[in-house]
């Protein structure tokens, strides 16, 4: 239990504190703080002779933790879009896909030619996996939620991150499956 418990003490504690004392961004500190326990955590595992079982829970708190976690940045989205109409951004939606699109493409590829360049390459069948199954939007949800209320532009960032998760959550899923069917990767 307290495997559990620490690290979300930890990570909630650099939350408060830099985003209310310091008045810096708390998710980058709360990403930044994750990394760390994340590093701290794979390496004491190496050394540690607990049973795996032991560990096995910890991994499924945590992964159900990261569950409700997402599960409230969708419902706290929902009802910020609630009460608010995104008629008119649906060009602007098509363009933050186009170039999410592009910048991952650029990112995915352009990563693994310099990689390839290694002695174990990157094939190119796991380069389009990778392309299109990364994509994710819970932060993006959690740091446009953190903008204050009377921010000029919230409500567009909401309703543009609205359509273009909701179209990521919906169309990768049926790209992926469509190209694991047509290629027979395993």
């Amino acid at each position: 239990f307290i495997v559990f418990l620490l690290p979300l003490a930890f990570v909630y504690l650099i939350f408060v504190g830099v985003q209310y004392f310091i008045d810096w961004s708390g998710v980058v500190a709360v990403m930044g703080a994750s990394l760390a326990v994340n590093l701290v955590y794979r390496r004491h595992r190496r050394f540690a002779h607990k049973p795996d079982r032991m560990i096995r829970s910890a991994e499924e708190q945590w992964d159900f933790l990261g569950d409700v976690a997402n599960a409230f940045l969708f419902f706290a989205l929902g009802v910020e879009i609630g009460s608010h109409p995104c008629r008119s951004l649906w060009l602007v939606m098509l363009f933050a896909l186009l170039v999410l699109y592009a910048s991952r493409a650029i990112l995915v590829y352009g990563f693994s030619f310099f990689f390839n360049k290694t002695s174990a390459p990157l094939p190119l069948s796991w380069q389009h996996v990778l392309n299109l199954a990364g994509l994710r939007g819970a932060l993006c949800i959690a740091l446009i939620l953190l903008l204050p209320a009377d921010f000029v532009h919230r409500t567009e960032f909401l309703c543009i991150s609205f359509g273009v998760i909701l179209t990521t959550i919906i169309l990768n899923p049926l790209l992926l499956t469509a190209y694991l069917n047509r290629v027979k990767l395993k």
